[in-house]
């Protein structure tokens, strides 16, 4: 699947070409917009980040930053990052949908609280909310 500006808004995760430069994946990151080389400026050199790339990306791909449209990027610790589309392998991109779980333990006590709190994070889940009734 190809990222597009109806893409803004959602959570996704995708693995690049450029991995051993930039990582494997993305994972659990926020579309946040679409932008020129000249905007991406204001978090990256693009003009750098594309003679570092350019090895690793598939045929056809333009030898030239300004040819083709970045990606802004939340990722999950808050911090903004922006990619080439073209280094994005389209067949992993997954968006995620998420909605709310409500779990009622009964006979609890609040060091219980706490434990569970831990297992949790541990998980992998962190925008949590607990309510003792």
């Amino acid at each position: 699947m190809l990222l597009t500006s109806a893409n803004i808004g959602d959570v996704v995760n995708f693995s690049v070409y450029p991995s051993s430069i930039i990582g494997t994946s993305f994972q659990r990151v926020k579309v946040k917009a679409f932008l020129d080389a000249d905007s991406a400026r204001a978090y990256l050199d693009p003009t750098a980040m594309h003679l570092a790339v350019f090895p690793t990306l598939p045929p056809g791909v333009p030898n030239d930053p300004d040819k083709y449209p970045w990606v802004k990027l939340e990722l999950e610790n808050g911090k903004i990052t922006v990619v080439g589309l073209p280094w994005i392998d389209e067949i992993t991109v997954e968006v995620q949908s998420s909605t709310q779980l409500q779990i009622v333990v009964s006979e609890i006590t609040a060091a219980d609280v706490a434990r569970v709190r831990q297992a949790l994070v541990a998980a992998g889940f962190n925008k949590l909310a607990f309510t003792m009734l």
